[in-house]
């Protein structure tokens, strides 16, 4: 393994500094992989460059779904690239630069003498939730980002992934065991975006974010169910939007407001949240897989159809986040194997499993 400190940018668009991982095959094929882990988290400790050197402070178990898919990936020959996409301070939830450190651990991996890593190796970019704002966001911003890794780019995943996050907020903030990861991305947000929402909040609001602000995933599930802004805003700011700038950033980092990729793209999404108890009657208007809502992803999915982006979409009707996770990597397994060879890119995938079936659009 060889770690790379590079220069990225952070979500203002600043200069910032993270680390990439390079993993490497016994029997190099010239193919690479970049995953972007699902490592959701405030605690930079928790860090996947310090989790493949035994020194996270985060559960081995969010890793899990790292190592099942880059065992693989290596076996086959893939160099597989592992960046701390959310940056030096745990920026959670900041799309772009999630994006920006995709991108930027790629050109550091090939700029390298010591990866194998080269320009002109075929890659792919795979990412599912956390892991899948950046991918998608690379995807969004490999165009006008880093154009000269456009021409190796194959094939992108992006698994049930975070579209709007307003609605979003919304909809998990109903659920007992996801409602935490709202306040997650309150207080990543704040911290990546410098809004200062602690003079925006009332005492709940400010003691949530205290305690959060270095909780990772597992810690912040089944904490503070049925979060809502309103309960947790100041007098005057009940209205997510009343906030001073905060408005403008869950739309910039709203998907569907960003380019659509030009690479292939595989989307899925779960759609059955009952099994991880987010009701899918609810005032967000719209049914999910438990933290990330359906409707939105549809909205992405018709952005890049519309757009001439090479898409296949996969919906899992019966299946939940978590659960989406295993059939996601699973398909995208032979979805990318197809594009590294070439083939035209499927609208859907064909003879979907009897659990999909039911739920494909």
């Amino acid at each position: 393994m060889t770690q790379i400190l590079y220069r990225t940018t952070d979500a203002l668009d600043r200069p910032s500094a993270t680390v990439t991982s390079v993993l490497h095959p016994l029997n190099p094929s010239g193919e690479v992989l970049v995953y972007d882990s699902l490592y959701d988290t405030l605690n930079p400790e928790d860090n996947p460059s310090r989790f493949l050197t035994g020194t996270a402070n985060v559960d081995d178990l969010i890793y899990t779904p790292e190592v099942m898919y880059a065992t693989p990936a290596l076996l086959s020959g893939k160099t597989v690239v592992i960046s701390d996409i959310q940056g030096p301070n745990a920026d959670f939830g900041a799309g772009p630069e999630y994006g920006a450190a995709t991108l930027d651990g790629l050109r550091a991996a090939r700029a390298s003498a010591n990866t194998g890593v080269e320009p002109g190796q075929k890659t792919a970019i795979f990412g599912y939730s956390g892991g899948a704002i950046g991918s998608a966001w690379a995807a969004a911003m490999l165009d006008s980002y880093a154009p000269e890794l456009r021409p190796d780019i194959v094939g992108v995943v992006e698994g049930g992934v975070l579209v709007n996050p307003e609605r979003a907020l919304t909809y998990a903030g109903n659920s007992p065991l996801w409602a935490g990861v709202v306040g997650m991305a309150i207080t990543g947000l704040d911290r990546a975006y410098d809004l200062h929402l602690r003079d925006y909040l009332n005492a709940t609001g400010q003691a949530m974010m205290d305690d959060l602000k270095d909780k990772g995933l597992l810690a912040a599930a089944g904490r503070y169910a049925n979060l809502h802004w309103k309960d947790i805003a100041a007098p005057g700011y009940e209205d997510i939007r009343s906030v001073p700038r905060l408005g403008e950033v869950l739309d910039k980092i709203n998907l569907v407001n960003a380019p659509a990729p030009s690479v292939p793209v595989l989307l899925t999404q779960g759609d059955a949240g009952f099994w991880e108890l987010t009701p899918q009657v609810n005032a967000a208007n719209t049914t999910g897989d438990g933290v990330m809502t359906t409707t939105d992803v549809h909205a992405l999915r018709d952005k890049y159809r519309a757009a001439g982006t090479p898409l296949t979409y996969r919906e899992y009707g019966l299946l939940s986040h978590s659960v989406s996770t295993l059939a996601t990597m699973g398909e995208s397994l032979g979805w990318l194997t197809d594009r590294f060879v070439g083939k035209p890119v499927p609208d859907s995938l064909p003879t979907p499993p009897p659990a999909a079936a039911a739920g494909s659009r």
